[in-house]
């Protein structure tokens, strides 16, 4: 389980970032009011949840915890 990234923000989209961490670009989708914190160049720290799927491993982040734990609940029901 990835619980949070602390790293540099590389890219931003209308939807997620690229943070850079030792060595390694992790793709991070978010919701904008935590896009809206974010900026490149500048070191970020995001409070995850990977998602796994058959399809898919999706790592969504959050600025504050509670997002998180709201995330979490409404992927449960």
């Amino acid at each position: 389980m990835v619980r949070f990234l602390e790293g540099v923000v590389l890219e931003a989209t209308e939807d997620r970032v690229i943070v850079s961490l030792h060595g390694l670009g992790f793709e991070v989708l978010c919701p904008t009011g935590t896009l809206g914190r974010l900026r490149v160049g500048e070191t970020a720290r995001l409070h995850t949840r990977l998602v796994v799927r058959e399809d898919s491993l999706t790592l969504y982040g959050f600025h504050d915890p509670t997002l998180l734990e709201w995330f979490d609940l409404l992927v449960s029901v």
